[in-house]
């Protein structure tokens, strides 16, 4: 039988019992059980209500700083986009992949096909009873398939501490 200490009275928890021979479970130990784990469900109860309170106190006494929070990474979302769409225009005018300290492109591959076909292609290699886009893909790349199309597409990037460059010039 395996046993835990309970936070609940000084109670037994019995986790799972495997025995070995007759049946030593009587009814009064399984309604015994019952009970402790009603008891514990109870407390749970009441320590999440308990939680759910705090946190929704706090949230109202707190609402102003979370507006602020809000609005601050709305205008840092909105200006780093704004930052990532000036970079790839700048790259798209001169090619530089790196037209800016702390700014730069990356080239990714991306693959287009349909769905059918490929799934009829991984079929016939006994790759797959159902697509298994990445797998596929990697095999896709360097191979020529003639319903697999590539293109290359620029992805803008920013330093994660951009702070530090711009202190650094």
């Amino acid at each position: 039988m395996t046993v835990m200490a309970s936070r609940l009275s000084g109670t037994t928890l019995i986790k799972g019992i495997k025995y070995k021979g007759g049946n030593l479970m009587t009814e009064e130990t399984l309604r015994s059980q019952i009970n402790l784990v009603v008891e514990a469900r109870r407390v749970a109860s009441e320590a999440n209500a308990e939680r759910v309170a705090s946190y929704n106190k706090w949230v109202e006494e707190n609402q102003s700083v979370l507006d602020i929070e809000s609005a601050a990474k709305t205008d840092c979302q909105e200006a780093e986009e704004l930052l990532r769409h000036m970079t790839l225009t700048a790259y798209e005018a001169t090619g530089e992949k790196a037209p800016e300290i702390g700014v730069g492109i990356r080239v990714k591959t991306c693959l287009s096909y349909d769905d059918k076909d490929a799934l009829e292609w991984a079929m016939e290699h006994r790759l797959a009873l159902k697509l298994d886009s990445p797998v596929f893909e990697k095999i896709a790349k360097t191979s020529n398939l003639p319903f697999v199309f590539t293109e290359e597409k620029a992805q803008a990037t920013i330093a994660t501490e951009l702070n530090r460059i711009e202190e650094e010039k």
